[in-house]
């Protein structure tokens, strides 16, 4: 059996200065400065975040701050 998974993401902006794209791309890149920073991440150099040691900790810490992925999985 196969499975699709579909991730989705819907975040809304408090105003023009706080909107949906600042939080969605600076917040990450925050947390991430800081997890590196923390020695959560150790990896040094320039990477993708396909990694798992990288992209973990950052969502974990965007879920505490209330912004999750929905994710469905349907098979076929």
């Amino acid at each position: 059996k196969k499975y699709l998974v579909q991730s989705s993401l819907v975040q809304k902006g408090k105003n023009a200065t706080e909107t949906a794209m600042a939080t969605t791309v600076g917040l990450p890149l925050a947390m991430g400065v800081c997890a590196y920073l923390k020695g959560e991440i150790k990896m040094t150099g320039l990477h993708i975040p396909i990694d798992a040691r990288i992209y973990k900790p950052i969502l974990k810490n965007l879920a505490e701050e209330g912004i999750v992925f929905q994710e469905t999985l349907t098979s076929y």
